[in-house]
């Protein structure tokens, strides 16, 4: 066998792995984010509240939530799954450290006192927060993470006591503007703690910050 048939060949097979692959890529993501998806309506109907879901494709969904949830005075949420179905596009997305995120979003009975950003410590973290420091932000570290706020260095020192349940917090920004509040979480940082935890964690931190 000379080389463009081999070459030949192993494109032919890879084609077929790939499109063999899509629908079990896709059955994954359905039922991971059906695991999301009950995961976090345990978590809202502990605070009163109702979810209304709609799909974006199979690898994405996003809540709006409706009556009660804590201290929001309107909230959102998004998932955002990994392309598992696109065999390739999710191995060399894996391999950059993207992974499955929720995506929190809302405003606040009673906005922030100061606008706040946390973030997990990396190279794309470092240039957003020296970035900020040009601004005339305060930065510094928290429990390995960035730090990043104006002026109110006590809300960093209280922030620093506040309890650990948010393992896979990737960002949380807080804006004296609308939207108050947007949280990025990696999903499987998330495994072994329920959504109401997490909702008490944010409720804290806009305790301090509020």
């Amino acid at each position: 066998m000379d080389t463009s048939q081999l070459a030949t060949q192993i494109v032919i097979g890879l084609s077929v792995l790939l499109v063999l692959w899509y629908p079990f890529g896709r059955q994954m993501n359905r039922r991971r984010g059906l695991q999301a998806l009950r995961w976090l309506r345990e978590g809202i109907r502990a605070f009163e509240g109702q979810a209304a879901v709609n799909w974006v494709g199979a690898s994405a969904f996003r809540v709006d939530v409706q009556g009660a949830l804590g201290p929001f005075k309107k909230v959102g949420m998004m998932v955002l799954l990994e392309a598992r179905e696109v065999l390739l596009l999710w191995i060399s997305n894996r391999l950059r450290g993207q992974r499955d995120i929720l995506v929190i979003r809302g405003d606040l009975r009673r906005k922030p006192k100061i606008d706040l950003e946390l973030m997990r410590r990396g190279w794309r973290a470092g240039r957003a927060m020296k970035a900020l420091e040009k601004e005339g932000w305060t930065v510094d570290t928290l429990n390995g993470m960035f730090i990043a706020l104006k002026r109110d260095e006590e809300i960093a020192s209280r922030l620093a006591s506040t309890p650990s349940e948010a393992a896979g917090l990737v960002r949380l920004s807080l804006k004296k503007r609308s939207p108050h509040l947007i949280a990025n979480f990696h999903l499987t940082g998330l495994e072994g703690m329920t959504a109401e935890s997490l909702f008490h964690f944010l409720e804290k931190v806009m305790e301090i910050t509020s």
